[in-house]
């Protein structure tokens, strides 16, 4: 469940990954690490999310787990811009 997005296509970026199982978020909620990735590498972990994302015009990603006794949960940020993330972006989140 995506409690809050910023718009509706962030919205529908969420709602893909629980559809196809895959994705930034999943993957961060599942390892409990923060995952940061660019869309060469998006398509390699996330085949089928990032060819559906593409037309959105995401090119970087970064989701952060939040800590939590109950659901996994994960904070996601999308960038429009290719490398718009870096080490450092998971460290101050």
């Amino acid at each position: 469940m995506t409690a809050a997005a910023t718009s509706d296509d962030v919205a529908a970026l969420e709602e893909l990954q629980y559809r196809f199982g895959e994705g930034p978020a999943l993957d961060a909620m599942r390892s409990r690490e923060p995952v940061r990735a660019d869309r060469a590498a998006a398509y390699d972990r996330w085949p089928a999310y990032a060819a559906s994302s593409e037309p959105v015009g995401v090119h970087s990603y970064l989701s952060v787990p939040l800590p939590g006794p109950e659901q996994p949960a994960a904070l996601n940020l999308y960038g429009l811009l290719p490398h718009a993330f870096h080490r450092m972006d998971e460290s101050v989140l």
